[in-house]
This record gives C-alpha cells, sequence and structure tokens, in this order.
C-alpha cells in the first residue's frame, strides 16, 4: 500500500476539528482485486446536503446516508462502493463537495455519505459512532498523532473494491491552500481527474 503524504494540517479550533489543509495530489492506492461492479446504495436514503450551502447540490447529488456500521456490512459483503466522511461546517469539505458529486455523476456512481457531526454531541471527527471499527477498517489511511492515535481528518473519501480499500482521497489538491479561496478552474479540473482515477480502480 502507499499513500502520498499530505503538506500540512490545521486545527479548525473554532469547529472543534481538525481540518485538512494540505492536500493529496491523487488517490493512494490499496489493495483489491477482481472485477468491481458498483453496488447499487438505494438502501439508504437520499442525504440531505442542503446544510452545506452549495447551489449545486442542494436539490441534486449522488449521496446516501451511511454509518461506519453501514459501511462495515457492504465491506463484509464483498460490495464495491465509496463513502465520503465530512460535514457541512467543514470549509474544505464546501469545496470539494461539488466536485465530488459531478464526477459521481459522471460516473454514474452514488456516494455513502458519513456526517461527522450527525449528532449534535459530536464536537470531532473523532466522536463518530464506532470510530474504533472505523480505525480497525481505515486506520493505515489515518495520520498518527504523537500519541499513536489514529485521526481522520476531512474531507476524505474512501474507495472500496469487492470489500477491500482501492483508494482514497483526503482534502483537495496540492496548491491550494486555503478554503476560504475558491479553486480555479485548473484546481477543479486537477481534482476532477483525481476523483475519476479514484472511481477507475473500484471498475
Amino acid at each position: 500500500m502507499t499513500k502520498k503524504s499530505i503538506k500540512t494540517r490545521m486545527a479548525a479550533a473554532l469547529i472543534g476539528v481538525a481540518a485538512t489543509t494540505a492536500v493529496l495530489a491523487g488517490c493512494g492506492a490499496g489493495a483489491g482485486s477482481g472485477a468491481g461492479n458498483v453496488s447499487s446504495l438505494t438502501a439508504y436514503e437520499i442525504s440531505d446536503m442542503s446544510g452545506y450551502g452549495v447551489d449545486e447540490i442542494k436539490d441534486s447529488n449522488v449521496f446516501r446516508s451511511m454509518t461506519v456500521k453501514d459501511m462495515a456490512k457492504e465491506m463484509d459483503n464483498k460490495n464495491t462502493f465509496a463513502i465520503y466522511f465530512g460535514f457541512n461546517n467543514c470549509p474544505w469539505c464546501k469545496r470539494i463537495l461539488p466536485v465530488l458529486n459531478d464526477t459521481a455523476k459522471k460516473e454514474g456512481i452514488e456516494i455513502g455519505y458519513m456526517d461527522t457531526r450527525k449528532d449534535p454531541s459530536w464536537s470531532s471527527n473523532l466522536d463518530i459512532d464506532d470510530y474504533d471499527k472505523f480505525v480497525e477498517i481505515a486506520g493505515s489511511y489515518l495520520d498518527t498523532d504523537s500519541d499513536g492515535k489514529k485521526h481522520l481528518y476531512v474531507p476524505h473519501i474512501f474507495f472500496i473494491k469487492n470489500g477491500e480499500i482501492v483508494a482514497e482521497h483526503s482534502g483537495a489538491v496540492p496548491g491550494y491552500d486555503s478554503p476560504s479561496d475558491e479553486m480555479t478552474d485548473e484546481q477543479k479540473k486537477e481534482l476532477e481527474k483525481a476523483y475519476s482515477e479514484c472511481f477507475e480502480k473500484m471498475k
């Protein structure tokens, strides 16, 4: 397994979470083999993404609400799917979401969505239900602090084929260092290309 390094990270203290400020150039590769047919996520409820305040996804999005247990079940069943971890007050998530949504639409793929602030009591990504189970599943793709604790930073998307993580993408793209700025058209194209490459690994 290889994982491209993240350049920088900053603590988003005002919202009680560390948000990804540095970004991956593309997808980190994982294990997986065999023909992959993307599994349907229609068993899961369509996600209400209106809280992101992004016009492109308010009324038309590809996201289905899932939990860590749902992710584990789908992986145990050797299914092929993608799942995005984020929350609507994360400034990085707001920037990448339209590109992720549009790319998934072009690929004809629905994406699971784990809202890391779904419960008002969750003030950190580490507070989500079954976080220990999540670390068992995806810990090798997470950064580790000085105490050895695995941390989920968002936005983070996992691309799963036949029950195995085959790619992942965290953050946006190199050179995009502040979510207060709009991404340029070139940066959006670069991000779309990275997502497309990840989706390709699921096929």
